[in-house]
């Protein structure tokens, strides 16, 4: 019995894709301070309060930030990697 539970577990590991990690709410919290700091002094330095041109920017800055830490989860680019190794291989010119 053991051993027909451990060949089927083999079995559904052996057939399941590799999949990358989700970043956690907490990995984005430091966009969300910067975008706060930001859109804070971007306000005060405005004088008016009104900001108008304020929101844009941290919108675009916290967005770059949400980008960034989406894409240190995704796995690398298969055809990347392949350039990369046949760039590394001896004889290839380096």
């Amino acid at each position: 019995m053991r051993l027909s539970l451990c060949a089927l577990f083999c079995c559904l590991v052996g057939w399941v894709p590799a999949v990358g990690a989700s970043p956690t709410a907490n990995e984005f919290e430091p966009c969300h301070r910067a975008a706060a700091a930001h859109l804070q002094r971007c306000l005060s330095d405005d004088g008016t309060g009104a900001g108008q041109a304020c929101w844009p920017q941290v919108r675009r800055r916290y967005e770059a930030c949400r980008d960034a830490v989406v894409r240190s989860h995704q796995p690398p680019d298969a055809a990347r990697l392949k350039a990369l190794r046949e760039a590394s291989r001896p004889g290839s010119g380096r």
